[in-house]
C-alpha cells in the first residue's frame, strides 16, 4: 500500500477519538494559532522523553514539522552529499523536487530481497 499519496482517509485510517478531543480542547482554549517555530515546549519534551524511553541517547535537536514531505525536504537539504544520493524505487514527488532543487542526480536502486535487501546496480541515472 503506497502511503506517499498524502491522504490517510484514502487508506481507511481514521483519526482516533482521543486526538479529536485533544484538538477540540486546544481550539476551545485558544491554542490554535501559530506555534513557536522550534515547536511547542511540551511537544518537544514529550518527543525527547519518548526517545529516551526507547534508549535513544543521541538526540541533539528535535524538529517538529507539519508532515513527512517537509521533514524529507529539511533532512535532505541539511545532510545530502550531492556525490552520493540514493533513491528508493518510488520516491515521493516532493522528494524528487527536493533533489532536483538541489541539483542532485537521482540514482534509483532495486533492493535485492534475497541478499538482505542490499541494493543492486543502478537501474537509471537521471539528472
Amino acid at each position: 500500500m503506497p502511503l506517499n499519496v498524502g491522504d490517510p482517509l484514502n487508506f481507511d485510517f481514521q483519526t482516533p477519538p482521543h486526538i479529536i478531543e485533544a484538538v477540540y480542547r486546544a481550539m476551545r482554549d485558544g491554542k490554535n494559532g501559530y506555534a513557536p517555530s522550534n515547536g511547542i515546549p511540551e511537544a518537544l519534551e514529550a518527543i525527547r522523553s519518548e526517545a529516551a524511553r526507547k534508549g535513544i541517547t543521541t538526540v541533539r535537536d528535535v524538529f517538529v514539522t507539519s508532515g513527512v514531505s517537509e521533514t524529507v525536504d529539511l533532512c535532505i537539504s541539511a545532510l545530502v552529499n550531492p556525490a552520493k544520493i540514493f533513491s528508493r524505487r518510488s520516491p515521493t514527488i516532493r522528494s524528487i523536487r527536493v533533489l532536483c532543487k538541489l541539483g542532485i542526480a537521482i540514482n534509483a536502486y532495486d533492493l535485492n530481497e534475497d541478499d538482505a535487501w542490499q541494493p543492486n546496480s543502478p537501474t537509471s541515472n537521471a539528472s
